[in-house]
């Protein structure tokens, strides 16, 4: 682009080859007005003049300051830039992309770009220009960068490529190229990581799994010891005292009832124990008539009344689910007793295509289930919820202020875990 004093140079000339021409022109009679009149033009031609030079003097220092923007641009930032014909040959650089391939700027110049990738990919680059190209569109993929002429091949760059058609060149393209190395190692990284993690939470459930079916099978042999020696010992001792009490006189009989009535009381004690670490009903009466057993006698220490309703329950269902039930039963009665201050319970069990449903619903004061971990009630539900999970169910807390509070439990009849709970 000519200089701005170029331009008024060849103005200065054109006008001096003009006013020599007309100096061969006879001159015209101009009365003085139309003398002031055309002077008058020229000074306002002339000003108009002065006034579109200073602005293609500015345009002009505008566009050196924009192509010196664009130059600096183009030549450091780190990602490569190139401008590629339609067989793919490069046909600019900037130095960050010859520095990607390793090469001088001015011998990549004609070079086809796909030969600098792994043959398996150079297909899929070609394709990638093509739609580029004809689709007149912007799009990005990622392939590997490496010298293939370099007799030393030096290790695979991952790479991002951002193709995008240029503007007023229908047949170039613009490719940016971005080192994407790092964040690929990172992501292999990230995942060796989230598999070791994912490996050691396997492993940390099925030791959970483990020491849950370690604890229910001490609970249920002591309920056997329990029930099979403690309770028998003292129904003996029962007998034993009966047989006193017919052979003693008088005197002696207030006692032994006394006697008597303590040591039915200590076996009713120790039969309640039992029935609570492992009540034997769940596995010989079926699910919903040991529930309702259960929740007869909970009613009778407790009186709290409870509404129990079951809905398509079969008799029998795996035993680890029907120990989780009594467990998730058991603790949910437990919290409300201790905390719900409830005015009523309300039971329900309901079997749902291949799941079992248990809902607990108190009618009490409620409580904020954001803050429920931080209470010893918070505690007991979350270990009720891992417990869920280990069997591939799941376990959900609703509660409101003053209304009370419901937890939902779904148990698969299929559980993909065989630990017991």
């Amino acid at each position: 682009m000519p200089t701005s004093g170029a331009q008024i140079e060849r103005l200065r000339r054109k006008a001096e080859a003009y006013l020599r021409e007309s100096a061969h022109t006879p001159p015209i009679d101009q009365s003085a007005t139309e003398t002031a009149q055309l002077v008058h033009e020229l000074r306002v031609h002339h000003v108009a003049l002065r006034l579109q030079c200073e602005e293609l003097r500015q345009t002009h220092l505008e566009l050196e300051e924009s192509r010196n923007r664009y130059v600096e641009l183009y030549e450091s930032i780190p990602v490569g830039y190139f401008s590629l014909n339609p067989r793919g040959a490069i046909c600019d650089v900037n130095p960050a992309g010859a520095a990607m391939l390793h090469q001088p700027m001015n011998r990549l110049v004609g070079r086809r770009f796909h030969l600098f990738m792994p043959i398996a990919q150079r297909r899929r680059f070609i394709e990638f220009c093509k739609h580029v190209c004809f689709e007149r569109k912007r799009l990005s993929c990622e392939v590997d960068l490496g010298d293939a002429s370099d007799d030393q091949p030096r290790a695979l760059m991952n790479v991002l490529l951002e193709g995008s058609p240029a503007q007023g060149q229908k047949d170039i393209m613009r490719l940016a190229v971005i080192d994407i190395t790092r964040r690929k190692e990172a992501e292999q990284q990230l995942k060796v990581h989230e598999d070791e993690l994912r490996t050691s939470r396997q492993k940390l459930q099925d030791l959970n799994a483990q020491l849950l079916n370690i604890q229910d099978e001490e609970r249920r042999a002591i309920a056997r010891e329990l029930h099979d020696n403690c309770c028998q010992q003292l129904a003996m001792m029962m007998f034993s005292v009966n047989s006193i009490e017919r052979c003693c006189d008088e005197p002696l009989t207030h006692k032994v009832r006394m006697l008597n009535e303590q040591i039915k009381r200590t076996l009713e004690s120790v039969r309640h124990i039992a029935y609570g670490l492992h009540p034997a009903m769940w596995d010989t009466m079926g699910v919903e008539e040991a529930m309702r057993s259960y929740l007869k006698d909970f009613i009778e220490v407790t009186e709290l009344p409870v509404d129990f309703h079951a809905i398509d329950v079969p008799r029998r269902v795996p035993e680890v689910i029907s120990t989780r039930l009594f467990r998730t039963l058991q603790e949910m009665l437990h919290n409300v007793v201790k905390y719900a201050q409830a005015s009523r319970v309300e039971v329900r069990l309901i079997k749902n295509e291949n799941t079992l449903s248990l809902y607990v619903t108190d009618h009490g004061r409620g409580f904020h289930v954001k803050t429920m971990k931080q209470s010893p009630r918070g505690l007991g539900l979350v270990s009720l919820k891992e417990r869920a999970q280990l069997l591939n169910g799941t376990l959900n807390v609703t509660s409101q202020i003053g209304v009370g509070t419901m937890v939902h439990v779904i148990l698969p009849l299929t559980s993909g875990n065989d630990h017991p709970m």
